[in-house]
């Protein structure tokens, strides 16, 4: 049964595409963070995921962090020995409500042992320590002289527990690059396992801590352990992080939190963050208040763009045509001045000048005089004079259907035509700009009369 078990995960994950290595500068293995606190910044908390339940069916619950879209992936493990090792998810809680470093797609939980949280005990509802449980090396550890903080218990095979199960098959879902495992109390970094593998990684952990490198080999008994299946049997690199017994949490909740979002960085290589220089739509950088018009935008870094909006609406369709090109259809949109701004794995861009787009809102037309009033003869040929609203990017003006000529806009607010030639009787003016074609109403009529003014 062992040997099926391990042989089922192994193929399952093993089937993980390397995805890191094309992320990863070529920075010397013990380089170390520079910087705590990254340049550029995209939002926290996208979203919360149950990837499972406990013995007892308490929900285990992971938090989705900064951009979804980045290829570079990495989770943040709070706690799985229970009531005791606590520091990890009051880093986990203060990393839900910080500013995610560009390029990074984070997942935080917060423990996967919420049974031991609540019966205060080491080990799962099943007396099982989590962190014996996985197939790397797996060995059957009796429960004999267990105690509730005191217990290595491996339970009756490798991944036995539904805590486990969900771990791992969230795991296996995601493909992080990194994971850092949060324990207590021995003070250190491991230099096992991910922290042989990884040694920037270890180092700037190790230094944004203020924690010793150490190994933790549990005098031989580190059997099963998650960063030892991570790191050996995937290719997710996994890192033990113990800290002291007793921990200020404002330590925890402030540095040690932006520490480990600063290790994770190590060595990334974060794609430019977007720059737009210009913004096109229907008549130059305008377009209608309805949207749906297909508006270019131009600058650099849009290889990795996802997203565009309008004055924080987003638009639909995009579609990256280069480096320094993409096409998206604009939104619906109150008229006004907005920015046009694009997000990629990079940041998002500035709100400038040349990102400025401005929707213009339909014609209207309120007032129309011709020779005598809102009147013409069939003829045609005089000069009307049209008062109303958006008269931006006008492209044509119709007497009934009949395209007038002469078409002069004097402001947003008024234009002159020469009539078309129609046979006499009440007709409909309207006038179609960037905005889109005028409504047909009371204040929109006009007479060809054989006898203007009789």
């Amino acid at each position: 049964m062992l040997l099926a078990v391990v042989a089922l995960v192994t193929a399952v994950v093993g089937g993980m595409a390397s995805n890191g290595a094309s992320i990863f500068s070529s920075r010397p293995a013990d380089a170390v963070s520079t910087t705590m606190v990254p340049a550029s910044f995209t939002s926290s908390l996208v979203r919360s995921e149950v990837i499972g339940y406990s013995a007892q069916h308490r929900p285990i619950v992971a938090y989705e962090l900064g951009d979804p879209h980045a290829g570079y992936r990495a989770v943040v493990l709070g706690s799985m020995h229970g009531f005791y090792e606590r520091a990890g998810e009051t880093v986990t809680r203060a990393l839900r409500t910080m500013k995610i470093p560009a390029g990074l797609h984070l997942w935080v939980i917060d423990t996967i042992n919420p049974d031991g949280d609540a019966l205060q005990q080491r080990g799962n509802a099943h007396g099982v320590d989590l962190n014996r449980n996985w197939p790397y090396h797996w060995v059957p550890i009796s429960r004999s002289g267990c105690t509730a903080f005191v217990c290595h218990y491996s339970g009756s095979r490798a991944l036995s527990e539904p805590e486990s199960v969900a771990l791992t098959r969230f795991l296996t879902k995601v493909k992080p690059n990194r994971v850092v495992s949060i324990h207590q109390p021995l003070g250190g970094v491991d230099t096992t396992d991910g922290g042989a593998r990884d040694p920037a990684f270890r180092n700037a952990l190790a230094r944004n801590l203020n924690l010793s490198l150490k190994a933790f080999t549990c005098f031989g008994g580190c059997h099963g352990t998650l960063t030892s299946w991570l790191s050996h049997s995937t290719p997710t690199t996994g890192i033990t992080v113990e800290f002291p017994a007793v921990v200020a949490p404002s330590y925890l909740a402030g540095p040690a939190a932006r520490g480990i979002l600063s290790a994770l960085m190590v060595g990334v290589r974060v794609p430019a963050r977007p720059v737009v220089w210009r913004v096109i739509g229907s008549a130059g950088a305008t377009g209608p208040a309805g949207g749906a018009n297909t508006v270019t935008v131009t600058g650099t870094g849009f290889t990795t763009a996802w997203r565009i909006t309008f004055g924080g609406v987003p638009g639909t369709h995009l579609r990256v045509v280069s480096t320094h090109k993409v096409l998206v259809v604009a939104p619906r949109h109150v008229a006004g001045l907005v920015s046009v701004r694009v997000s990629g794995v990079g940041g998002i861009s500035s709100t400038t000048i040349q990102s400025r787009y401005t929707y213009v809102a339909l014609p209207t037309v309120r007032s129309i005089t011709g020779i005598a009033g809102a009147s013409g003869p069939p003829a045609g040929g005089n000069t009307v004079t049209i008062l109303g609203s958006g008269f931006t990017g006008i492209s044509k003006v119709t007497f009934g259907g009949v395209r007038a000529t002469a078409v002069r806009r004097l402001s947003a607010n008024r234009l002159t035509v020469a009539a078309p030639r129609h046979i006499a009787g009440l007709v409909s003016v309207r006038v179609t700009g960037v905005g889109g074609t005028s409504s047909m109403t009371t204040k929109s009529r006009y007479t060809y009369v054989d006898r203007p003014g009789s």
